[in-house]
């Protein structure tokens, strides 16, 4: 699970940050928050870092963008089932169960 780092400017954590594929975000001593950071060793070296948070972006952030600002119809299907894709609804909400269910904004072909 993501989490906020207590940043001491360690070898290792440069690295990780440097490593991180989705980039990460700064916590400043003063309370501020960074701006979505990538590879950027500029801001790796300063005082007034307090925290850090390497990204890991939901599986579905783009699609659950697209669908709070549209209300366009989502499908879910099982992943380890041969039962028949459903229209997400109020009591079954869409994205809510990613590592059970696949979801896609067009009906999957059965």
């Amino acid at each position: 699970m993501t989490k906020w780092m207590k940043y001491t400017g360690a070898p290792e954590q440069i690295d990780e940050m440097r490593k991180s594929n989705n980039g990460y975000l700064l916590r400043h001593l003063n309370g501020g928050e960074s701006i979505i950071y990538k590879h950027d060793d500029l801001f790796l070296n300063r005082n007034d870092i307090a925290w850090y948070l390497i990204r890991q972006p939901h599986q579905y952030a783009d699609m659950i963008c697209q669908w709070a600002k549209t209300g366009q119809p989502v499908f879910a299907r099982a992943k380890n089932s041969h039962e028949p894709a459903v229209l997400c609804h109020g009591y079954f909400p869409p994205f809510a169960h990613p590592k059970e269910f696949e979801y896609s904004f067009t009906p999957f072909d059965e």
